[in-house]
């Protein structure tokens, strides 16, 4: 009898929106991420040669890009919340196996 294998549930982070033709796709286990903290530490190691640390919410942000939906995370959530860092969990970010995400630049318009 074979033992069946589980299957890992994972989501995606897509840089190529930010960094066009350099950006890549990563697939990441949902269950070895312990918080969106470090997911937004792992975005910031692919895109930190174009960004200052601690800008998600200033120079970049996270949408769903099935949906469209933009995440409220990192420094704009964890100040308006008197915290020092984001440390929800991604269930409680909304943030689920399946979910693929886009890493975007905030563009300022004069």
């Amino acid at each position: 009898m074979r033992a069946m294998k589980a299957e890992i549930e994972t989501f995606t982070i897509d840089t190529r929106p930010f960094l066009g033709a350099s950006g890549t796709v990563t697939r990441l286990d949902c269950t070895a991420i312990s918080s969106i903290s470090a997911v937004l530490d792992l975005v910031y190691g692919q895109i930190q040669a174009f960004v200052p640390a601690h800008t998600s919410g200033k120079h970049w942000f996270l949408r769903d890009a099935n949906t469209g939906r933009v995440f409220d995370t990192g420094t704009p959530y964890a100040q308006a919340n008197n915290l020092e860092r984001d440390h929800r969990t991604l269930r409680m970010m909304g943030l689920k196996a399946g979910d693929a995400l886009e890493v975007l630049p905030i563009v300022y318009v004069r």
